[in-house]
């Protein structure tokens, strides 16, 4: 399975969201995308394996991004992290159908804890 990780390195939240599941041990191929070009770039190349994306919009700037390229987001299993709690954002963000949904202000373990069984399951499942 094939990770992709949108954060922005230069927002504190990105840095938060890295140093967390580059401690979890993931066991996964992990592409971090630190822009939104770098993100499309990536969500545009063939895939040969399922994917999965943890895509972090710390701002709002980065929210609206992420909801112009909803095509590429079609086949990739999404966790979703947004700026704000505001209801028009949610359900923004739920229009996408991420797998998990959670807020910039969160200290991301549930991010990880979801992440990791999203890998275990998909990894007990490719042995099958």
């Amino acid at each position: 399975m094939d990770l992709i990780i949108f954060s922005p390195k230069k927002d504190e939240a990105g840095k938060q969201l890295q140093e967390v599941l580059s401690g979890s041990g993931l066991k996964a191929q992990t592409t971090v995308c630190p822009t939104f070009t770098s993100l499309v770039g990536e969500l545009g190349r063939p895939a040969y394996d399922q994917r999965t994306a943890v895509l972090l919009a710390a701002t709002r700037k980065d929210f609206n991004d992420i909801l112009k390229i909803p095509d590429l987001l079609n086949d990739i299993h999404i966790i979703l992290i947004i700026p704000d709690r505001d209801k028009q954002t949610i359900a923004q963000a739920h229009a996408l159908r991420p797998r998990f949904l959670s807020y910039t202000d969160s200290d991301f373990q549930n991010v990880a804890a979801v992440l990791e069984k999203m890998i275990d399951y998909r990894q007990t499942q490719e042995r099958f």
